[in-house]
């Protein structure tokens, strides 16, 4: 039985170490090709995978990254990388919004369920 929990923990452990830093590792890599390289268009590349790797994660770090990326873009005049950073920052954005207004409809709808039931 020991042997067995052994193996499943091991088991368990090198899934996690498989699955878990890859994420993260990108988005190391990406942030490191932002910092040090010099080609411009690399870097626009990387600050658009960077926003889309950080869309559902972080909004506030997929939002200076594609401003961030948006003011390269504009500085060396690529309107297609311009347009698409762009329509990555709006996105988080509606996507905050929306979800601000649903949990405002929810609780709107179960205040009145509840003044409703009192009333009956």
């Amino acid at each position: 039985m020991y042997q067995f929990k052994k193996t499943l923990l091991v088991f368990f452990f090198l899934g996690k170490a498989l699955v878990m830093p890859a994420q993260t590792a990108s988005i190391d890599s990406l942030r490191f090709i932002i910092r040090f390289n010099n080609d411009n268009v690399k870097k626009i590349n990387a600050y658009k995978a960077l926003a889309n790797a950080l869309i559902f994660k972080d909004f506030d770090a997929c939002q200076e990254t594609a401003i961030a990326g948006a003011a390269l873009a504009e500085k060396i005049k690529d309107d297609a990388s311009l347009s698409e950073l762009k329509n990555t920052w709006a996105f988080p954005g509606i996507l905050k919004v929306f979800m601000i207004v649903q949990r405002s409809i929810i609780i709107n709808r179960s205040k009145l369920q509840k003044r409703s039931k009192t009333f009956q």
